[in-house]
């Protein structure tokens, strides 16, 4: 028997590579701090302020203290 993964859909606003695997991980996770995303993506501290800042600004995701969720 074969499994299905079903990926969430991708806001059009999210172009960036990186900007779409930091999007999904936090779509799939339900929400993620820095810390996490920096250790399950292997991703820089300075580069992820940038995609998370930048995914705020589109709307697509929100911050709360230091968690991020989805917000489509």
């Amino acid at each position: 028997m074969s499994q299905v993964s079903h990926q969430p859909p991708l806001p059009e606003e999210i172009t960036s590579p990186r900007a779409k695997l930091v999007y999904l991980h936090i779509a799939v996770s339900g929400e993620a701090s820095v810390r996490e995303l920096e250790r399950s993506l292997r991703m820089s501290k300075l580069a992820l302020f940038g995609v998370l800042n930048s995914l705020e600004s589109a709307g697509v995701i929100s911050r709360s203290d230091d968690r991020y969720t989805c917000q489509t």
